[in-house]
């Protein structure tokens, strides 16, 4: 069975070949493409230097480097031929090199070429140049020198190797570690799953106890005790229902009583439990919340005695705990932190310094730098280097990046500082929605100073006990939560000799880290300004400022008012609908930098130690604001090079375009997170994964990811699991899991990597991690099929969901294909016969297990079909009805998309691999929601986490999850870059690539380019007309090109204004496509494609051709007599004819083109009618005279077609209803509009039908003169049982009359058969049934669509094994237009058996039973049911976050959602098999529109998960039916939870059930 890679077939088939080609040229400088059209022996050129593709590296490892470098120079096919690459110690020491010289090497290799020298060595400048010889073997001269410095010695990996030691400031002290026999009250409410109230805790709450309140199942109080660290759990005692009202969710008073060793503890005044406790005696209070845990907390105090030890009502916004943050007035506690302790008394984030001396002149300095958290180093008061949050988030327990700085500069003779200021950072603030202090609690900083004096002699000064430590004016910063600034403990001149302050011993640690490394990606910086573009006051106080663009970093304000003001600055991505900012969608993360003026009233401030994501920042807290041009957007990213461009006739594609980049260069910051905004700011896999191929297009990347892929290898479980962030949100490896399209990151971003770079070494770092990754799969497969439980489906789907195990199966396939290829690419030929082998396995698995003969995959979810498509995983013989599945699965959704985040990257390319571009453009360039352009008409400037984050009506999605900077769906670049620029790389590194654009949708231009590691690529098309388009290409020097031009045959491109196959420098291929296809060497084209030259060039080679086979004929006396000289002279005249008319066509002469086109065609005729007159007589053979005439045909059909194009004809034809019913009518018309200057005569039009079919032909005109148009219409028929059928191609052709020329234009249409019989509606009342053998009544509503005739049939009924239909066959007789209902009694099996079925329904028309339509019907049993019956019995459901009036009355639960995350909760106990699925059904009114969620459990996986749970739209009134399909689970459900409304509003919820 022959299977193929659509996608991939047509263009990279050729990437073989076309290499070859680049590399004859390259050797030998003697093709047509490869020859250098200079004329000057030193127009050559060598630039663009880098190494490790950086320019200029500072800092870089010893391991042997790789080069690269451009070739520049006039002309076309610029080729390498060979190389010389000199590496030296000194700028002036090339002529004897003493690190490496190559020597001249015969090779063609200008991209990623290896250092072969010795080993560097480290802390060393580098210099070094290159000169190639070109394709005649002429030496270029050496390229300008570039230079790069390593870093430290590879075994440079500890503070000890640095003679170093971490300091740091003091650590933060904690409150309250000496208070005993206190009494503790706590208000709480919105108590989700558990919150634990921690008391007698030491400093680190390592020893404490903790009461957690659990609202798990019954609410109830679980005491533990801590010692050194390990939980014990003392009790759980259940709270009485009358000591808490509401349960947890409600507001409650908690207080527990510490007097002579014993704790009590009551609820609103009512005691729950009482106990010694013996183990602590004296401490101090907190919080504590694993995961999925929270509450709010509206009040502490803590008494002794008559002393108040400590009260807070958090209405001062300050959280003094080390636990949570403060919003509204109340502290929200979430997240997994075990130390939530007091704080003591804030203190400011620490300075550091340390005065050294310098006694000579220095030749260099440098400081090799890095911290744990985050840092900026300064040295005589003037900052190092140009990083922000260095040294950026790895697993900092196996890794830590530093950085490399020349700070020769800041250096003088005599005193000198250096400092540092630190911040928390990923390593000990806030990450994600699980807290702080993921890797360690107090930041510290390490660093090597290394001086060198021009007199040979070095000194260093390393951190070490002498550094000195003071508090700085930063008093909190954290990544997600903002900065909290004081400009009145500002210390000018900290980092100078003498500075003054309250200087004290900085802290100096060991601190449990990793390996020391060098960074290897791009630092962190600057990379724009932005200027604020409008201002809005929504409410008194409130001043907003628009950026106009969702970006990632701050703001840099100029700040005026009193000393001593407090300013706020507030970010966020959109508006309110009053103009107010919103934030509700950043969930914990705060994004609030909090400013307080100095002793003038001033301050210009941007913070140091944080980020956000936003478009607006909004100011409060002064008189007067800020002015537009006090307020400036400072854009932050990693500094990935920009490498594309983008431009078309469609404004709002442009915008789409923006947005993809503007989304890559918001989240590629350290590591590629999923959002800046709220509180997560992970670094998901599956996002890359999907974006990958579409983000190194636009950026420079290869360092930045080979960075992430260590951080993915770093955290591969032992069984090879890869995880779905990296790093993670603690120390360690990974989960034991694959997510599928997540774990599976580590080869498709590594092979993106590669493919795009053409550097193999990412294929070598990170070989063992694929390998291993392949082998969990292989591991958990079954019959090479992945089961479910492997992945959170194609994420974010629109009620389209595929099956978890398709889809892992589906990666575990494409996984094993990409590690063939890229074990072929690197030498492992055994390896890459295997892993295809596997591949192949796994493929034909796949086909048996999901793909069905008509073409349905899966669940028929679109992501089933595209995946299946892009990954080359459907058999050929099945491709064409998988393409027409995808399509019809299309056009079910309107012709709107319905994939998530796993099936958008695949969508546009499958659909233009079964050959539906025109789909492709519809679904790209649709504006309605669901759609990529749907987001640019609501104001998107980046691209969204949902198709609808801001809904039509102008409402936000679930602020739970609704980011608006989420690049996943951007990942349609990839197609957009491809397809309508038509840039493809064929081989790594873009030696070799396509250049084929395939222009639709409306487009009359586009240009893209993109700069390859070879220099630029560019792709420039315009249409100039229906039937002219111009294709300008940019190929870099020592690369070959395929360029598709999009033409009606080889003469229709011209080049340089002469045909493009003699152009210097090109070569015709072949036609494929519908494209001539050229081989280009390095250059600038301008290729022309005009059709009329198309088809005149095709008529002149079959004029040739034939008369080539007359001649031929005639010599071999095939032909008698006087036929034979009548019809070679025929023959020649006819040639001489066509090709007159060619002459004049290419010179421009279109009239006289057309003269001898026209009359052309009417020596066609007549030949044609002579050929028949000698076959009857026998002076030409039947079979040659049919040769012939085919031939003569082939001419008269491109001859029409220019005339046609230079009359100005155009012919559609059209259907005027959408489809045909059998035994009806319908309407076909032929349009022909005369746009040009000549009269036409006897327009007719001809249609080849199938059997059975018939047309009548109406009146048409029979002149059409200049200016006007003619409609030659037909009245269409079916035969009355022609079966339903898709897609029927009618053929046909309408000629008309020039002079003596009947001119012929070829039509077609399309139409779907359908059946006369409709299904309107297929009911059961009841669908639900209560007991085995119940009954229950099946109605089918038909219709008759014939509207002029009567129709006859049957409806057949066929339920499963064991259900009894009465009866199964029902006859019907309707008049046309007619509608009807049949019933039939349907009763379910009297036993144990399965209580649930289909029943198909079919129904067949005519005589002879012809199947028309087909429906089914699902009937079920309840197998678990929730009536709130009884007021006041919640029948085990509960109230557990968000939900306010909480009460079961009058046959209703009701409740009240606040907003945020309100969820009922049925913990069990219960089991319900699930194996075959199930739906929950929710029978609810809401007094708004909003979003429900369902979450299951299961035996193996009880708790509550994103992957477990599925989301519907909740519409206001009611009560509606609400059913939630269940996917088929591994074990029984033993737990839901019910999140109702996701807006704030009342729910009244009558019944719940769970169907089989």
């Amino acid at each position: 069975m022959l299977i193929t890679n659509f996608r991939q077939a047509v263009r990279r088939s050729l990437a073989p070949a076309l290499a070859a080609v680049l590399v004859g040229v390259s050797l030998t400088g003697t093709a047509a493409v490869g020859r250098a059209e200079t004329g000057d022996p030193g127009a050559v050129t060598v630039g663009t230097l880098s190494v490790n593709h950086l320019e200029d590296a500072l800092g870089i490892p010893t391991d042997p480097p790789v080069f690269s470098w451009h070739l520049e120079g006039p002309g076309r096919g610029i080729v390498q031929t060979a190389r010389q690459v000199q590496v030296a110690t000194s700028a002036d020491g090339f002529d004897d090199p003493d690190v490496w010289d190559s020597g001249r090497v015969e090779s063609s290799e200008s991209v990623n070429v290896p250092y072969g020298g010795d080993q560097l060595e480290a802390t060393t400048r580098h210099h070094w140049r290159v000169r190639v010889w070109d394709g005649d073997g002429t030496a270029t001269p050496w390229s300008d020198p570039s230079s790069f410095e390593t870093a430290l010695p590879a075994d440079a990996t500890s503070a000890r190797s640095w003679d170093a030691k971490w300091v740091g400031g003091p650590q933060d002290g904690v409150l309250g570690t000496e208070w005993s026999d206190y009494t503790l009250r706590i208000r709480t409410r919105n108590i989700t799953e558990a919150l634990g109230i921690v008391f007698y805790s030491d400093s680190g709450a390592d020893n404490a106890y903790m009461w957690q309140l659990s609202a798990r199942g019954e609410p109830s109080l679980r005491p533990h005790s801590r010692t050194n660290g390990s939980w014990a759990l003392l009790d759980d005692v259940p709270v009485p229902d009358g000591a808490l009202p509401g349960g947890f969710a409600a507001e409650h008073e908690i207080a527990i009583a510490l007097a002579d060793g014993r704790a009590t503890t009551s609820i609103d005044g009512q005691v729950v439990d009482s106990r010694v406790v013996p183990l602590r005696s004296s401490g101090t209070i907190g919080f504590r919340t694993a995961q999925g845990e929270s509450g709010d907390v509206d009040e502490v105090t803590v008494v002794r005695g008559g002393e108040t030890l400590l009260h807070t009502d958090f209405s001062d916004g300050v959280n003094p705990f080390a636990i949570g943050s403060v919003e509204d007035g109340r502290l929200k506690v979430s997240g997994v932190v075990e130390d939530g302790v007091l704080t003591s008394e804030e203190r400011a984030l620490p300075l550091l310094r340390r005065d050294f001396g310098i006694d000579g002149p220095v030749a260099s300095a440098r400081l090799y730098s890095t911290a744990l958290g985050v840092y900026r180093a300064e040295i005589n008061g003037s900052r190092v280097g140009d990083h922000e949050l260095a040294p950026g988030w790895t697993d900092y327990s196996q890794l830590v990046q530093y950085q490399v700085y020349d700070v020769t500069e800041l250096l003088r003779q005599g005193e000198n500082t250096i400092g540092a200021m630190l911040g928390t950072g990923w390593y000990a603030g806030h990450l994600a929605w699980v807290g702080q202090h993921r890797y360690g609690t107090d930041p510290a900083f390490l660093g090597r100073l290394e001086v060198t004096y021009e007199d040979g002699t070095t000194s260093v000064v390393t951190t070490d006990a002498s550094w000195e430590t003071a508090q700085g004016p930063v008093l909190d910063a954290d990544i997600l939560m903002g900065e909290t600034y004081d400009a009145r403990r500002e210390m000018p001149g900290w980092s100078e000799p003498g500075s003054p302050g309250d200087w004290t011993p900085a802290r100096v640690s060991t601190p449990p880290v990793g390996d020391l490394r060098a960074q290897t990606d791009p630092p962190v910086r600057v990379t724009e300004e932005r200027p604020t573009e409008a201002v809005t006051t929504p409410a008194d106080g409130v001043t907003v400022y628009d950026m106009v663009q969702n970006m990632v970093g701050w703001v840099r304000a100029r700040l005026t008012g009193q000393p001593g003001d407090v300013v706020t600055i507030r970010h966020g991505e959109v508006l309110n609908p009053d103009g107010t900012l919103y934030t509700a969608n950043l969930r914990t993360a705060r994004a609030t930098d909090t400013i307080t003026l100095g002793a003038d009233g001033t301050a210009e401030y941007s913070p140091t130690f944080t980020f956000h994501g936003f478009r607006y920042a909004e100011i409060t807290g002064l008189d007067s604001p800020p002015t537009a041009d006090d307020v400036t957007g400072v854009v932050v990213g990693t500094d990935n090079r920009a490498t594309s461009t983008f431009d078309t006739s469609d404004p709002m594609l442009d915008r789409l375009h923006s947005n993809i980049v503007w989304g890559v260069r918001g989240n590629f910051l350290s590591v590629p997170t999923d959002t800046p905004a709220r509180d997560e700011r992970l670094g998901y896999s599956g996002d890359l994964n999907v974006i990958a191929e579409t983000a190194t297009f636009n950026h420079d990347a290869y360092a930045f990811l080979t960075k992430w892929l260590r951080d993915m290898r770093l955290r591969q479980a032992p069984n090879g699991a890869l995880p779905g962030v990296a790093p993670g949100t603690e120390p360690g490896v990974g989960e034991s899991n694959v997510s599928a399209g997540w774990g599976d990151a580590g080869v498709t971003v590594t092979h993106a990597t590669w493919k795009q770079y053409g550097d193999a070494r990412v294929i070598e770092d990170n070989w063992q991690m694929m390998v291993d990754l392949v082998g969990f799969w292989s591991s958990v497969a079954q019959d090479d099929i992945v089961p479910e439980g492997h992945g959170i489906g194609d994420w974010l789907n629109l009620d389209d969901a595929t099956p978890n195990t398709l889809i892992a199966t589906a990666y575990y396939a494409h996984d094993a294909r990409l590690l063939s290829e890229m074990a072929r690419a690197t030498g492992r030929d055994r390896e890459a016969d295997e892993y295809r082998a596997l591949f192949e396995r796994v493929r034909a698995a796949y086909g048996d297990r999901f793909i069905a003969a008509d073409g349905t995959i899966g669940s028929g979810s679109q992501a089933g079909y595209t995946m299946s498509i892009d990954m080359g995983l459907v058999p050929e013989d099945r491709l064409a009805a998988v393409g027409d599945q995808l399509v019809a699965a299309v056009e079910a959704r309107d012709w709107h998309l319905s994939t998530g985040f796993l099936g958008t990257p695949h969508l546009l390319p499958a659909l233009s691999a079964v050959g539906r571009d025109d789909v492709a453009y519809r679904l790209l360039l649709e504006k309605e929601y669901p759609s990529w352009l749907y987001e640019v008409t609501m104001g998107a400037t980046t691209t969204w986490e949902r198709w609808d984050s801001i809904r039509p009506d102008g409402s936000f999605q679930d602020p739970g999850m609704n980011s608006f900077n989420h690049y996943a769906y951007g990942a349609v670049g990839e197609w957009m870059y491809s397809s309508i620029g038509g840039i493809r790389a064929t081989s790594p590194g873009y030696s070799t690539f396509d250049v084929a654009p395939r222009p639709g949708g409306g487009l009359t231009h586009a240009s893209v380019s993109h700069d390859s590691p070879h220099g630029a690529v560019r792709s420039a098309w315009k249409e100039r007309s229906d039937h002219e388009l111009a294709l300008d290409v940019t190929v870099p020097a020592n690369t070959a090109a395929l360029v598709h031009v999009p033409a009606t045959g080889r003469h229709a491109v011209f080049e340089g204004g002469a045909l493009a196959a003699d152009a210097p420098g090109v070569r015709f291929v072949r036609m494929q496509g519908g494209a001539a296809v050229f081989e280009v060497g390095s250059g600038t084209y301008a290729f022309e494609s005009h059709d009329v030259r198309g088809h005149i060039g095709k008529a002149a080679d079959e004029a040739t051709a034939f008369h080539q086979e007359t001649a031929g004929l005639v010599s071999s006396g095939a032909v008698d007599g006087r036929a034979a000289t009548r019809l070679r002279a025929e023959a020649s005249a006819l040639e001489h004819v066509v090709e007159s008319g060619r002459e004049h066509v290419f010179a421009g002469r279109d009239r006289a083109g057309l003269e001898l086109a026209t009359k052309a065609l009417a020596r066609v005729a007549g030949l044609r009618k002579s050929l028949e007159r000698w076959a009857d007589d026998g002076s030409v053979g039947e079979g040659d005279a049919e040769v012939l005439t085919a031939s003569l045909d082939r001419t008269g059909a491109a001859l029409s077609a220019a005339s046609t194009l230079l009359l100005g004809v155009t012919v559609t034809l059209e259907l005027t209803e959408p489809d045909i019913v059998p035994g009806s009518t319908a309407h076909l018309v032929a349009a022909l509009v005369n746009g040009g200057s000549s009269r036409l005569t006897e327009p007719t039009l001809t249609l080849d039908l199938p059997a059975g079919w018939s047309a009548e032909p109406g009146t048409s005109p029979r002149t059409v003169r200049p200016g006007t148009s003619a409609v030659l219409p037909l009245t269409l028929s079916a035969g009355a049982d022609e079966p339903v059928a898709d897609g029927v191609t009618l053929d046909g052709v309408v000629t008309y009359r020039y002079g003596r020329a009947t001119v012929t234009v070829p039509v077609t249409s399309v139409v779907d058969v359908v059946s006369p019989v409709e299904i309107v509606s297929v009911v059961a009342e009841p669908d639900v049934l209560e007991e085995p053998g119940d009954s229950t009544t099946a109605v089918v509503t038909i219709r008759n669509r014939r509207t002029a005739a009567p129709l006859t049939g049957v409806v057949e009924l066929t339920g499963p094994d064991g259900w009894s239909l009465d009866p199964t066959t029902i006859p019907y007789d309707l008049a046309e237009g007619a509608e009807t209902s049949l019933s039939t009694s349907v009763t379910s099996p009297d036993g144990a058996g399965a209580q649930a079925g289909t029943i198909e329904v079919t129904a067949r028309y005519g005589d002879a039973g012809t199947p028309g339509e087909r429906a089914d019907l699902r009937i079920t049993t309840a197998i678990e049911s929730w009536d709130f019956e009884t007021d006041g019995d919640a029948e085990g459901w509960e109230p557990t976050n968000h939900l306010d009036g909480f009460t079961v009355a009058d046959g209703e639960l009701r409740a009240t959602s606040t907003g945020g995350d309100p969820v009922l909760s049925f913990p069990g106990p219960m089991s319900l098999d699930a194996s075959a699925g199930a739906t929950v059904e929710i029978t609810m009114s809401s007094s708004t529109d909003g979003e429900g969620q369902i979450f299951w459990g299961t035996a193996d996986q009880p708790g509550a998960a994103e992957s477990r749970s599925a989301r519907f739209g909740v519409g206001a009134g009611g009560p509606q039916v609400y059913r939630v399909t269940v996917p088929p689970q591994a074990s029984p459900i033993v737990a839901l939870r019910f999140d109702p409304l996701s807006t704030a509003g009342d729910v009244r919820i009558e019944r719940i059930r769970v169907l089989r």
